[in-house]
């Protein structure tokens, strides 16, 4: 290949491109062909194990030249900015001039010419000008310096560079040239010698990753392929015409492929040692495939024999991507309340799940009021709007009340039967809060099984509840921030970021900083607990002031050098409690300033049994440490798989179901069911943490697979008419286990066999923008419908509803992510065409494409996934339809032109996955005309405990701690864009460490930190951070406690981990589609006057 640059290469592919080229004389004369340049022709031609001559014929305007037995070089140049006149040359070789014909009537000359290697094929070997012996390297480096030229190949990595040559084989070979000699050693090394100008290449038949040329359709005129050939299996070193041969073969090729041999014969250097010459130079040629070919192509002229090159075969998908995802399900914890309570009131049997679901609610009231929640009167809530919920209507009105904590009186709010939601507001805070049914007693009740929800707002949330036992963090009934900062007394209380701050001189002893009135929110002889997360001192605490009723005076309650303190409301003896931030004696020596969270809790805690903190009525969030939130990532429909893990061993009755193992594993299944469930057999497995296949052939009951590891659960349901499905084990599960689900009273009588193997690799589609795979055709509400290869939907028929499917649910081969979609059709109809989608969190959604009779687009934005959908057709009934429609969805707000949907098929590394952190920092695998390359730039951390490189990094004045786990390498692979760095955490948020570090910010977090200014800046190391809160209700001190809680986590099955930015993107090629290798064994190139 001539060494052309890439902005010469972008602008000779261009459909529209200027090119002139010159010719540049010995004596630098330079012919243009602005001038005298006519015509240039460039033919050369060679093979493998052989050698290329170029030859070249030059048309000129005029007859006064005497060029015969000069040399010139052909210089190309192309125009690559036309606005600054900007051009690009090439030197498309050196030539030396054998004949110059004038054309007297024409008034032009003809020249004719040859590269180096045509001049080495006139010049006659001369015996006594290479010294012998002397090895194939030598031999080449004599014939370099002879002929002054130089050698731009490594010889040392080529087959037999170091095989001595014993002698002169050539000086009783007649009319031996040069270039013979040269083909000789293009034999012995398994190349092809080529000069480009006086630099000489030997090119073996490995494609070069700086060489790795493809040709698409857009840059070639015509292209013909003849049939493969190879993959080459056979070598034979022959001597003709005796037929002396020696060989050697790939036989496992031979078989699988057919025989493709290399025949070299009388090649004078390998003659007398062709035993042990003939390995290297198959291992060089082994498996060497290509496709003859003949091409015509516009601008393309840099190539030359030897080269080797992909060309597009066919019209198939040849660019496209497929872009990672994540997503995090983050909730800002506006559940409220957990409903967990079994028990009796009033007559009332209630009876909760532990998801919250009252399963039972029924009884005969023996009073006119029965509660069917416990009494919430250790919570706080904060005054607002809140949203009482029911997953479905109710037969009978509830009611939702509580007591104000302060002020005396009472709310209450009706959730009248029918209704599912009520919206209310609290003008003050409320510490009992409970749900309630009234009604005469003796009346019967049944609400059936329902699901109540206390959200935070005016709307029903769809979160989890992801609180304690009591509730989502409701819980600190002091307000220690309210008011601050506070100056008195040559000190000063403020608010950091979360963290108390007192600094300054005291001038005097015993300054009440801060005091809070709680005699309302606390509840006769009730136990609370006052804690101090900082560490006690008698300098900077909290303590109460309780006023006696008799008058006497007031007593203290509360310990300064203890985290905890536990009292009883005493409302017998006292008749108000004034909570209290206070600065010591003035003479105490602890330096200030000094930093410090104050609680105060309904319940009894101590010192190794700490509350959560939160700030006064605030809720919980998700993710923290306690709390981790789920970092979802894609999951394929297609994988490599494993082997078969499931492998039944005995017969097995279950509940009136008698399964027999048949020889070929299979289980026939006969009898009826007693119960809803049948246990297929005694036989359970182990599966490890991972993403699994689940299929059967054979039996259509719906089974489950089911785990009995920490209680029994389900793994996986494959329902009626499904054959496989996907799923993921997130932590290891020991007893996983089969079972049918037929119904009670079912009769079976089937066999079924059936595999679980684990995924090993993703197989990732990589589509074209249109994103709709249109499933099969549909018979559906009176249509009948056909859908073409390339899309096409044709439809027809009298509706008999008013809607009518015109594809099949499809499920997508990949979730197309979150974000905004438009789709198309191809023209307007008076009848809408809906695509009905599925999303990755089971729910179901509709998108009409054309609103209007006129319109064909629709823009609609999804938070979730899609992962399956159809297209129907919406109708009046009885409407005569008859039409064809090509549908498109297509990433973004603008329709674009329709092409039919395509994809191909590539495979991760094991393990791997495609991720995105923001719009700009996602992994992808793009396909460039035809080749595939996955572009990874976000990274995953999964941390265990066990990694050797987690250290203490540094604890800030305010008692922030943090650790740092290290890159094993020491390399620095994590970046920081701005002060927080991009990254999603499973159980931290991402902080400002810079802030944290000097306690501008106290917060529980993860960063990484490379610096605090012109970034980007990268970093070995990621650090993980507690605030004091944290540390001491999680009991996280060191770096032993850090490293257990991690093991804790991952045995639970979240371990923590970080997605994060890489610094420098590692591309990888994938693989190629739609390419066909082929091998270049001549050329002609034309270039013409202002051509």
């Amino acid at each position: 290949m001539i060494n052309v640059s890439d902005k010469f290469k972008e602008a000779m592919k261009k459909t529209v491109k200027t090119i002139t080229a010159s010719l540049v004389l010995d004596d630098n004369t330079i012919i243009t062909g602005q001038d005298k340049l006519i015509k240039i022709t460039i033919d050369s031609s060679g093979h493998l194990f052989g050698t290329a001559t170029s030859v070249i014929n030059v048309e000129l305007f005029g007859t006064d030249y005497n060029l015969v037995d000069h040399t010139f070089s052909v210089i190309a140049k192309t125009l690559v900015d036309i606005e600054n006149d900007t051009w690009e040359e090439a030197n498309l070789g050196l030539f030396y001039v054998e004949e110059s014909t004038a054309d007297f009537e024409k008034k032009t000359t003809k020249i004719k010419g040859y590269d180096l290697m045509g001049k080495l094929a006139k010049t006659p070997y001369n015996s006594g000008t290479i010294q012998f012996p002397c090895t194939v390297k030598e031999l080449i480096n004599q014939l370099a310096e002879r002929f002054e030229f130089t050698v731009d190949t490594n010889l040392d990595n080529l087959p037999n560079t170091t095989y001595q040559i014993p002698e002169d084989l050539y000086a009783k070979i007649s009319n031996c040239t040069y270039r013979d000699i040269l083909g000789e050693i293009a034999g012995a090394t398994a190349t092809i010698a080529v000069f480009n100008g006086k630099t000489l290449s030997f090119i073996d038949s490995k494609k070069k990753s700086d060489e790795d040329e493809i040709w698409t359709y857009d840059n070639l005129k015509t292209l013909k392929y003849k049939p493969k050939y190879g993959p080459v299996n056979s070598l034979v070193l022959a001597r003709t015409p005796q037929e002396d041969n020696i060989a050697i073969s790939d036989n496992d090729s031979i078989t699988a492929n057919g025989l493709t041999e290399v025949k070299l014969a009388n090649n004078e250097i390998l003659d007398d040692d062709r035993r042990n010459l003939i390995d290297p130079i198959f291992n060089s040629i082994k498996g060497l495939s290509y496709h003859p070919f003949e091409a015509e192509t516009t601008g393309l002229g840099w190539h030359k024999p030897g080269d080797l090159v992909s060309a597009q075969a066919g019209g198939g998908l040849m660019d496209g991507k497929t872009v990672g995802w994540l997503d995090q399900e983050k909730f800002l914890g506006k559940n409220l309340l957990k409903f967990n309570a079994n028990f009796i009131s009033n007559g009332i049997s209630v009876k909760t799940n532990k998801n919250g679901r009252i399963t039972e609610a029924k009884g005969t009231m023996t009073a006119g009021w029965a509660v069917l929640s416990k009494f919430y009167d250790d919570v706080l809530f904060p005054a607002g709007k809140y949203t009482f919920s029911v997953d479905r209507a109710l037969n009978h009105t509830i009611t939702v009340a509580g007591n104000y904590a302060t002020g005396g009186g009472y709310f209450n709010t009706n959730l009248n039967a029918g209704q599912t939601k009520v919206t209310f507001t609290t003008e003050r805070p409320f510490r009992t809060s409970r749900v309630s049914i009234g009604d005469r007693a003796g009346t019967n009740i049944d609400l059936g099984a329902f699901t109540p929800k206390l959200s935070f707002g005016d709307t029903p949330t769809g979160e989890p509840y992801i609180g304690d036992d009591v509730s989502a963090g409701y819980r600190n009934m002091f307000d220690e921030f309210s008011g601050l900062p506070v100056n008195k007394n040559g000190v000063s209380l403020i608010n950091l970021d979360g963290d108390l701050r007192l600094s300054g001189t005291p001038d005097r002893d015993w300054i009440q900083l801060v005091s809070r009135d709680i005699t309302g929110i606390l509840m006769d002889n009730r136990i609370y607990t006052i804690v101090q997360y900082n560490n006690p001192n008698t300098k900077f605490y909290v303590e109460i002031s309780a006023r006696k009723r008799d008058g006497s005076g007031y007593d203290v309650i509360g310990n300064k050098t203890a985290k905890t303190h536990n009292f009883t409301a005493d409302f017998t003896k006292y008749d108000r409690y004034n909570m209290m931030i206070m600065c010591g004696r003035q003479d105490n020596t602890t330096p200030l300033p000094l930093f410090g969270n104050f609680g105060l809790f309904y319940g009894t805690f101590n010192e190794n049994n700490l509350p959560e903190y939160t700030p006064y009525l605030t809720s919980v969030v998700s993710p923290r440490p306690t709390a981790p939130a789920k970092v979802n990532e894609i999951v394929y429909s297609q994988y490599t798989l494993g082997t078969n893990l499931y492998k039944p061993k005995d017969n097995y009755t279950s509940n009136g179901i008698i399964h027999t193992i048949l020889p070929d594993g299979a289980i026939e299944s006969k009898g009826t069911s007693t119960i809803s469930w049948s246990t297929i057999g005694n036989y359970q497995m182990v599966l490890e943490p991972g993403i699994y296949e689940f299929s059967r052939i054979g039996t259509d009951w719906t089974v489950s697979l089911d785990s009995n590891a920490g209680g029994n659960h389900t793994l996986v349901v494959m329902g009626s008419g499904q054959e496989r499905a996907i799923f993921k084990v997130t932590k290891k599960e020991n007893g996983v286990y089969l079972a049918f689900l037929p119904g009670a009273g079912s009769t079976m009588n089937n066999v079924a066999k059936f595999s679980i193997k684990k995924a090993i690799s993703a197989i990732v589609p990589v589509t074209n923008k249109n994103l709709l795979k249109i499933g099969s055709s549909s018979t559906s509400n009176g249509l009948i419908s056909s859908v073409a290869d390339d899309g096409t939907v044709t439809y027809s028929g009298q509706m008999t509803s008013s809607w009518a499917d015109i594809t099949r649910y499809t499920d997508f081969s990949a979730p197309l992510p979150a974000g905004t979609y438009t789709l198309s059709i191809d023209h307007p109809r008076t009848h809408r065409v809906v695509f009905k989608y599925k999303l990755a969190n089971g729910a179901s959604e509709s998108q009409v494409i054309n609103m209007t009779t006129a319109s064909t687009s629709n823009t609609f934005t999804t938070t979730q996934p899609i992962v399956a959908g159809y297209l129907f057709i919406s109708a009046a009934n009885g409407t005569e339809l008859n039409d064809n429609i090509k549908a498109q969805l297509e990433a973004g707000d603008v329709a674009t032109e329709i092409v039919s949907y395509e994809e191909q098929n590539f495979t991760l590394s094991e393990n791997d996955n495609l991720y995105k952190l923001t719009d700009d920092i996602y992994d992808e695998i793009k396909l460039e005309n035809g080749v595939a390359k996955l572009i990874k730039r976000v990274g995953k951390l999964e941390l265990s405990g066990d990694e050797e490189k987690i250290t203490h990094y540094y604890t800030t004045k305010a008692g922030t701690i943090g650790f740092k786990y290290k890159n094993p390498s020491g390399e620095t692979i994590f970046t920081q864009q701005n002060s927080t760095a991009n990254i999603i955490c499973s159980h931290f948020d991402a902080i400002n460490e810079d802030a944290v570090y000097t306690t501008r910010e106290n917060r529980t977090g993860v960063a990484i930190y490379g610096g605090y200014n012109n970034f980007p800046k990268y970093a070995n190391t990621i650090a993980f951070w507690f605030s004091v809160p944290d540390q001491a209700y999680m009991k996280i001190t060191d770096v032993a406690s850090f490293r257990n809680w991690l093991k804790a986590e991952k045995a639970k099955g979240t371990p923590v981990t970080v997605y994060y930015e890489i610094k420098e993107p590692q591309i990888t090629e994938l693989g190629r589609t739609n390419l066909n290798q082929v091998y270049v064994t001549d050329t002609h190139l034309e270039l013409g006057n202002g051509i």
